[in-house]
């Protein structure tokens, strides 16, 4: 999966890695991860990191990384338990993404 945001930014899925990257450009600029929780054949992760690089903080890239993150999980059918506080908050302040919480 690959989205296009503002400012040549990019959003990543790395199916290896249980992550989501942001570039810009040849930049990796953050970091979303994620683990798999429940059973076998269940669609739930849950998204415990989400970092920006120090250097880029401030210029609402987390937003970016998360909006981005959750818009693939939606349409894998994935539900999301965020014990990260930055996904948390995101999606009390966004309700447009609380059909994506697993304890909704």
């Amino acid at each position: 999966m690959t989205q296009t945001a503002p400012d040549d930014l990019e959003v990543l899925h790395d199916d290896e890695a249980d992550r989501y990257l942001l570039r810009r450009g040849d930049d990796l600029v953050g970091t979303l991860a994620y683990r798999p929780v429940g059973r076998p054949g269940e669609d739930t992760v849950n998204v415990f990191s989400t970092n920006i690089s120090p250097a880029v903080r401030g210029q609402g890239l987390g937003e970016v990384l998360v909006r981005g993150a959750l818009d693939d999980l939606r349409t894998r059918g994935t539900s999301v338990m965020a014990s990260c506080w930055y996904v948390a908050d995101f999606l009390d302040a966004n309700p447009d993404y609380g059909d994506l919480r697993a304890d909704a």
